[in-house]
């Protein structure tokens, strides 16, 4: 009874253990892959058309002048709010098996522009949608 207890507890920690550094992983890579670069005020005026005034799609310029959100976790969560019905003909027109996140955003906004629904708002705001995220991406191109 005591080698099976004992048995049991090793393989818990060692269960503990694979969970820990695979949680630490990721965590490095999400650091690594999705650090948003340093950005600074300019012109973006260009861009400032696509959005309501909206705080969250608050625009500023990174190091090769490419429109960048100033905070690209807000206006991704935004996104989400204000085009859950284009985003979910997005996923179910092409397939896509997650919903729309940081780590799979380039599905989105490669297909966004792609909708070929019946529905001609959910056509553009696919574009939108496309368009949004293409900014979304420069948040995160820092050379």
């Amino acid at each position: 009874m005591k080698k099976k207890r004992k048995y049991m507890i090793i393989f818990l920690l060692v269960i503990f253990a694979i969970i820990s550094v695979v949680l630490i992983v990721l965590n490095i890579l999400d650091y690594f892959l999705f650090n948003q670069c340093a950005w600074h005020t300019g012109d973006t005026t260009d861009w400032d058309i696509l959005f309501d005034n909206k705080d969250a799609y608050d625009l500023a310029l990174n190091s090769q002048n490419m429109p960048v959100f100033k905070n690209p976790d807000k206006a991704l969560a935004e996104l989400k709010r204000d085009y859950k019905q284009a985003i979910l003909e997005i996923k179910n027109e092409f397939n896509i098996s997650f919903d729309l996140s940081k780590y799979n955003y380039q599905d989105y906004s490669t297909y966004g522009c792609q909708l070929t629904t019946s529905d001609p708002i959910l056509r553009h705001q696919g574009r939108y949608i496309s368009q949004v995220l293409d900014i979304y991406e420069n948040s995160f191109i820092c050379n």
